[in-house]
């Protein structure tokens, strides 16, 4: 009986320190190799290390994403990219509990984005204040040059360009350069300043008095931005119009005498110009025919007087 219970004894020992032994995680801690900031497109490895018995299983987490779910203890980047940038962590775990490590930030250094730009107020009017902006997503942070297109001297070292008052020369290219010392991209923006009609102008070809019969044109021209839609109409004909930059009257009568008005006009507003038509007779047909026989005399005299000499 006494060697049973010495038996029994060291029974209840065994169990007792092979509880002991069997546990939760008690650690777990994530590192990164290489330490510190690591340029984009290089390998990276997060570790995961962990004291528990049984062995802990490893989950790596990107912020609140987990990536691996019962992985072994190395995540490996291959070539690691801006998107990669971020707080990583793990759980350790086994069946009796998990342990979760403090998080660890992954710093990725990479050359900036193509820059976006844009443009305020969206429809430009002259005499208004523009702004231009341009961003990049960058580590390190970029810094920023603007310039107009065959300028190369920089308008603004910022991200930001305002332009004051602008008026129609403002219009153009405008480009946008972010650069760090690992690179540097270039965004283009174009801005289109708009203006109601301007410097407008009318003519007759061809000048001066227009005879009876033949044909005219009335050009109208000026500067705007939309472009402007043109409208001529007689004076004291306005229901009688015509739409575009030129007026042709073919076979010109006495009747088409008179101002004619040209009416430019945008979203923007709208001008007006007057030209004069005058119409004067032509010589008659009878004195057509004097003169050509009166020519037709002459050359026969001059050829008469030279075959006599």
């Amino acid at each position: 009986m006494k060697e049973a219970a010495m038996s029994f004894s060291g029974t209840i020992r065994g169990v007792i320190v092979f509880l002991l032994a069997a546990d939760r995680p008690k650690t777990c801690n994530v590192s990164l190799s290489p330490r510190g900031k690591v340029e984009e497109g290089k390998p990276v490895t997060l570790t995961c290390r962990s004291d528990a018995n049984p062995a802990a299983q490893y989950t790596f987490y990107k912020h609140n994403h987990s990536l691996t779910v019962g992985s072994g203890e190395v995540y490996p980047f291959h070539s690691v990219s801006s998107e990669d940038r971020a707080n990583y962590f793990c759980k350790c775990e086994n069946k009796y509990g998990n342990h979760t490590s403090s998080p660890l930030f992954l710093d990725i250094l990479y050359a900036p984005k193509l820059p976006v730009v844009s443009v305020t107020p969206g429809e430009i009017m002259e005499g208004s204040l523009v702004t231009l902006t341009c961003l990049s997503n960058a580590n390190p942070a970029a810094s920023y040059r603007w310039y107009r297109e065959n300028d190369n001297n920089p308008l603004s070292l910022r991200e930001n360009l305002n332009l004051n008052n602008v008026n129609s020369s403002a219009s153009g290219r405008y480009y946008c350069s972010a650069w760090n010392n690992l690179g540097k991209k270039t965004s283009t923006v174009n801005i289109d300043v708009k203006y109601a009609p301007r410097s407008l102008s009318v003519s007759i070809i061809p000048a001066g008095k227009t005879t009876k019969g033949s044909s005219v044109t009335l050009t109208c021209s000026c500067d705007a931005n939309p472009a402007a839609l043109y409208v001529w109409y007689k004076e004291g004909h306005e229901s009688d119009k015509t739409s575009g930059q030129n007026f042709i009257i073919e076979n010109i009568q006495q009747e088409h005498s008179g101002d004619y008005h040209c009416k430019v006009q945008n979203s923007l507003g709208y001008q007006n110009a007057t030209i004069s038509v005058i119409v004067v007779a032509g010589p008659s047909k009878l004195a057509v025919i004097g003169t050509m026989v009166f020519i037709f005399l002459i050359v026969i005299f001059l050829i008469v007087f030279f075959l006599l000499r």
